[in-house]
């Protein structure tokens, strides 16, 4: 028999190969020095609307399969108090963990990893 993982959605996300939100296609094709003509701007756009739709489709499939294997039992969804706990263990410098310890400390959560 399995046992069940602990994992939420962004980490399965992450293991399937689209951790983010949008595909970031378009991110290298922001800088042009001697511009582009209005043929290569709508090419560029149809490609990226393209990929873009595609990897949409991708992260509706792994979403999917995490739901079916949350229901199945194989993977157990982490709780806010646990995602908010890995938050408040990041690097000190940085405002979301800042604002993680704080709430963990409002709420009186112990995010100190042991």
């Amino acid at each position: 028999m399995d046992i069940p993982v602990k994992m939420s959605l962004d980490e399965f996300y992450g293991i399937h190969g689209c951790p983010f939100s949008t595909s970031g296609d378009s991110l290298d094709k922001c800088r042009f020095p001697r511009g582009r003509t209005d043929r290569q701007q709508r090419k560029d756009a149809k490609q990226s609307e393209k990929i873009g739709e595609a990897y949409m489709k991708q992260r509706e499939e792994v979403r999917n399969l995490y739901n079916e294997y949350v229901s199945e039992g194989k993977i157990i969804p982490k709780t806010k108090e646990e995602l908010m706990i890995e938050r408040a263990n990041g690097h000190p410098d940085n405002e979301s963990v800042q604002a993680a310890r704080r709430m963990c400390e409002k709420r009186g959560i112990d995010w100190r990893q042991k």
